[in-house]
């Protein structure tokens, strides 16, 4: 949504640039502090993760796991070598889009809950 609106933006300024006409008003552009903050433990969580798995194979030296994050990581880099990186971003971000529209469509079917 923020996309179309710069897109918008930009094509309405260099209309108003080529008709010497006054910019569009920008409206004020902020990030809360409540975003911030979900933004930083959504990160926190996944931070500590990471860090979880890395001391399971370093100090707990559990090879299984660490076999795991070897075959996770060869398979991504494999996907990896059929796209561009872009190609794969824009895949990505199509598939979350697609899927949360077919999760609101389709949500009493889900019963995560057992």
């Amino acid at each position: 949504m923020s996309c179309c609106f710069s897109l918008l933006f930009f094509f309405w300024a260099k209309a108003a640039n080529l008709l010497n006409r006054p910019l569009p008003p920008l409206p004020g552009l902020e990030i809360l502090e409540e975003t911030i903050a979900r933004v930083v433990d959504a990160l926190q969580i996944w931070l500590n993760l990471a860090l979880s798995v890395a001391h399971d194979i370093a100090i707990e030296k559990n090879f299984l796991l660490c076999l795991q994050v070897v075959g996770v990581l060869w398979v991504i880099s494999y996907i990896d070598s059929l796209f561009n990186f872009l190609t794969l971003i824009y895949i990505g971000v199509l598939l979350r889009l697609s899927l949360l529209v077919l999760y609101d469509k389709n949500q009493n079917n889900f019963n995560f809950h057992g």
